[in-house]
């Protein structure tokens, strides 16, 4: 069905490199900065504009934007049909 014979099997860390670079220039450079969090998540995670993150626990999704929600950070969460917001 498909004709592998120009693939090569072996991808070097400066093709991924090459690849990551092309992928930035044709984005643009995004400003990134981090958000802010609940005083007892602070120093286990730090989340960034701009990023997604996925969790099993509806609590702990809402534990992970509460901080950024409070400070007036725009969030959005998808997936979760029965979150009840």
């Amino acid at each position: 069905m498909f004709d592998y014979g120009e693939v090569s099997p072996q991808v070097t860390s400066s093709h991924i490199h090459e690849l990551q670079q092309r992928v930035q220039r044709m984005q643009g450079s995004a400003i990134s900065r981090t958000l802010e969090s609940l005083p007892g998540l602070s120093g286990v995670i730090q989340l960034r504009t701009g990023e997604a993150y996925a969790v099993d626990s509806p609590s702990l999704a809402m534990a992970l934007v509460a901080g950024a929600s409070q400070a007036g950070e725009w969030i959005a969460i998808v997936g979760a049909p029965d979150l009840g917001l």
